[in-house]
């Protein structure tokens, strides 16, 4: 079975960099995109590749994270969501796609992978830990 492809958007090269190195360190292929429309160019492009994206909640520029992963889905009904966040989880509840997962920063990058390994392998079966929480799958 080939890698994952993962579709990380992240406003902040360092932080984008980073996760980057890490999710091709653990044998994740990955696109990045530093703002909405590159990722909806993505999604056009390859979409049906793409295993799940994680998202900046508070992305900058026309789409914030929220509404790029409710475009995303609008797109890709299937497609797993990551969101990270500093500041905005507390809008996690009412912006959040089915399927989806937050993650808070400052995170370890284990909290990434067991997000991405819980969408991607298993999304029925999602389970809350301290800092991912989850959203019932799709009906």
């Amino acid at each position: 079975m080939p890698p994952a492809l993962i579709l990380f958007v992240e406003d902040e090269p360092l932080i984008m960099a980073l996760a980057q190195a890490l999710l091709e360190e653990r044998g994740y292929d990955v696109i990045v995109a530093v703002n909405s429309q590159q990722a909806l160019s993505v999604l056009a492009e390859r979409g049906s590749q793409i295993s799940a994206m994680v998202t900046e909640a508070g992305l900058r520029g026309d789409l914030s994270g929220w509404q790029l992963a409710r475009e995303a889905t609008r797109r890709i009904p299937a497609l797993p969501i990551i969101y990270t966040t500093g500041g905005l989880a507390y809008q996690w509840a009412t912006e959040r796609v089915e399927d989806s997962l937050l993650v808070q920063k400052p995170y370890v990058p284990e909290q990434i992978f067991d997000a991405l390994t819980k969408l991607i392998r298993s999304p029925i079966s999602i389970s809350p830990s301290p800092n991912q929480i989850p959203q019932s799958p799709r009906q």
